[in-house]
């Protein structure tokens, strides 16, 4: 997708699959009318992933997908998918994460490093609060250094 100068495409991670009923809080009849996007075991398909967007000599990846840990056989494929759209992981400047869910981070850290080491991390400071502030436990993901991190961005709005 093409606005103005900027440039937006979607980068996969994979696709995981779910019960539909559990991830939309609704009953197997509720689902009736859109049984089309059921396969046979009543299950949904969600795509996972982020968006690449390229302005000037900035490029940005919002949401970093699932990560490579959640279904070895389904997810795990956006750094690849990232360089085949020729893209290596150091060029990017900016990461935006629009929440901290475990599906739009799960490249953004191996727990310990940055995998995109030159990109600031950016996302909301209330998610980042609830997330990562001082209830948290400094064992879990991230690290308390990676958390740390200077290049982590986190604004008001």
């Amino acid at each position: 997708m093409q606005i103005g100068d900027m440039t937006i495409e979607g980068v996969s991670d994979g696709s995981l699959l779910a019960p539909a009923t559990a991830m939309f809080n609704k009953t197997d009849q509720d689902w009736l009318q859109h049984s089309q996007f059921l396969d046979k075991d009543g299950m949904l398909t969600f795509e996972m992933g982020g968006f690449l967007v390229r302005n000037g000599d900035r490029i940005a990846l919002v949401d970093t997908g699932i990560g490579p840990h959640a279904d070895a056989t389904r997810t795990g494929t956006l750094m690849i998918n990232l360089i085949a759209m020729g893209i290596h992981p150091s060029e990017v400047t900016d990461i935006v994460l629009t929440h901290l869910h475990f599906d739009h981070l799960g490249w953004a850290t191996d727990g310990e490093r940055r995998l995109f080491e030159n990109a600031t991390y950016r996302c909301h400071e209330a998610d980042w609060s609830s997330s990562w502030g001082p209830r948290r436990s400094t064992t879990a993901w991230p690290s308390p250094s990676w958390a740390a991190d200077p290049r982590r961005s986190c604004s008001p709005q």
